[in-house]
């Protein structure tokens, strides 16, 4: 499909914000899209560690692979992202990076990986632990793959990673883009209202661009009357931490609006705090 193949993505300061998105796709994005948007994929298997993992052919031509790993949850979600191409050219771009280039610039680019694996005639794997992205280096000094990946939070703290304010929360929604407001939400994020549930359910630089399944305009249409001067009546506004048994603390904010309570609830996430659900009665 068309929409899949524009594959490049730049990304600024990527110490400040690990990437999740790559191809199209983004980590938290639920199971079933990859099938829906790439067709059966050509290989089924799980990891070492039992995790799901699909590959498939991706459109941008002869010799492009990517694959996903999804969590082990009921409602299954991708946990990593790898897009590879042995003969791919400069068409594929990621972090000012691009496929085929020299393992030299990489370094000028990105400086020393935190490890550096020999996975034999395929290379060397430079893995970037603490932005949770990994690059494949041909014995040729190429880089011909690409993997992004969700950290394992068990043992995380935030580490003093700030959750956003009710008004940078509200202000963002109300006026500005997509990219922006996606920033502050997760690509699982789901919404309840009126008893019925909205995801993200296309590839996610569609999403970004087109808001193929509304959930911008949804967000835009029930925040744009939230008052943030109400963040300071306590009758109106509450927030509080939710301590988990492994890794970061989730955190929920209360807003009363009509007289029913909105619930928005954040969790850490690669490096940053963000909406994971939003609940609107």
């Amino acid at each position: 499909m068309l929409f899949v193949l524009n594959i490049g993505f730049t990304i600024a300061g990527f110490t400040q914000e690990s990437p999740r998105s790559l191809a199209g796709f983004a980590i938290g994005q639920w199971k079933d899209i990859p099938i829906k948007i790439l067709g059966k994929p050509y290989l089924s298997d799980t990891t070492e560690i039992g995790t799901p993992l699909e590959a498939f052919k991706h459109p941008i031509g002869e010799g492009w692979i990517i694959a996903f790993e999804y969590s082990n949850e009921t409602n299954s979600k991708i946990k990593s992202i790898q897009l590879s191409g042995m003969h791919g050219d400069g068409n594929a771009v990621f972090l000012n990076l691009h496929f085929g280039m020299n393992k030299n610039d990489i370094l000028k680019a990105l400086g020393k990986p935190s490890d550096i694996i020999d996975i034999g005639e395929y290379g060397q794997k430079w893995i970037y632990e603490q932005s949770f992205f990994s690059l494949d280096i041909s014995r040729e000094g190429r880089l011909w793959c690409i993997k992004i990946f969700e950290p394992n939070y068990e043992g995380l703290t935030n580490q003093g990673v700030p959750i956003p304010s009710f008004y940078q929360l509200v202000s963002t929604i109300n006026t500005g883009s997509n990219e922006e407001i996606a920033h502050l939400i997760s690509a699982s994020l789901l919404i309840k209202k009126d008893n019925k549930q909205f995801v993200f359910s296309e590839p996610w630089n569609v999403e970004l661009n087109d808001d193929l399944s509304g959930i911008f305009k949804l967000m835009k249409d029930n925040f744009k009357y939230v008052s943030v001067k109400d963040s300071i009546d306590s009758k109106k506004y509450k927030q509080n931490f939710l301590p988990q048994t492994y890794g970061p603390s989730k955190y929920k904010m209360l807003y009363k609006q009509n007289n029913n309570w909105m619930e928005i609830l954040w969790a850490y996430e690669l490096n940053r705090y963000r909406v994971v659900a939003i609940n609107i009665n």
